[in-house]
């Protein structure tokens, strides 16, 4: 998701979950496709390196669970400062719980090799 307007249209009308690490936006998606938007602004990080790194992060947990995800849906994900110190398995079983809780993902889904 690269476009503001499909960043405003999740702000908007999405679910919202607050975590140490992360808070996500979700909106179940008007077309067939999953998207994930990802913000990390200068307040996270004022070093590229650092914001780049939250980035890749969060686009690799998401890379490991979206076989998991049931419904299409916008996802929004912005970075918190104590993500710095987070570990990758630590971001992606904050995502998945909160991608449980929106509905987006079975409980009981088995995770994929």
């Amino acid at each position: 998701m690269r476009k503001r307007h499909n960043f405003l249209c999740v702000k908007a009308g999405g679910e919202v979950f607050k975590g140490r690490f992360i808070i996500i936006q979700l909106l179940k998606s008007p077309d067939t496709k999953t998207e994930i938007g990802i913000i990390t602004s200068k307040r996270y990080s004022c070093s590229a390196v650092t914001r780049n790194r939250a980035k890749r992060r969060i686009r690799e947990s998401f890379r490991l669970i979206k076989q998991r995800i049931s419904t299409p849906v916008w996802i929004v994900v912005i970075a918190r400062k104590m993500m710095i110190e987070a570990s990758l398995e630590t971001v992606k079983h904050e995502l998945t719980d909160f991608l449980i809780k929106g509905g987006v993902i079975e409980k009981n889904s088995s995770m994929p090799e």
